[in-house]
């Protein structure tokens, strides 16, 4: 993707952040996208009420978490954020950076 694009996580199809199928590109309409979100990207990931689970390694400029959301993989970004009433749930061995972060919902770290 040249540029950055809004995309949004639909998971039709698995966990894997690294299937296009995943994904809604926002900008221009597609659904599913034709590719996973990259580096300069800005990633919505759930919505409330939902319950989402991602698993695979992937980066984004920015990833809101929205709904009731587990991470399996290892996700980086220039800015986390998550939403009021989310849940952001990080599973042992799983990993998110960020520059920065909003925390307006519950984050949940699982370790060993």
């Amino acid at each position: 993707m040249s540029g950055s694009a809004s995309l949004s996580w639909i998971g039709t199809t698995s966990e894997d952040w690294d299937t296009p199928a995943n994904w809604a590109d926002v900008t221009t309409g597609q659904t599913p996208a034709v590719v996973v979100p990259g580096s300069l990207d800005v990633v919505t990931v759930g919505s409330s009420g939902t319950f989402v689970t991602v698993s695979g390694n992937g980066s984004a400029a920015s990833i809101t978490f929205q709904g009731t959301d587990t991470v399996l993989g290892n996700l980086n970004t220039g800015t986390l954020a998550v939403g009021e009433s989310a849940a952001l749930d990080i599973n042992s061995g799983a990993m998110v950076s960020a520059a920065a972060a909003t925390d307006a919902g519950t984050i949940i770290v699982n370790g060993n």
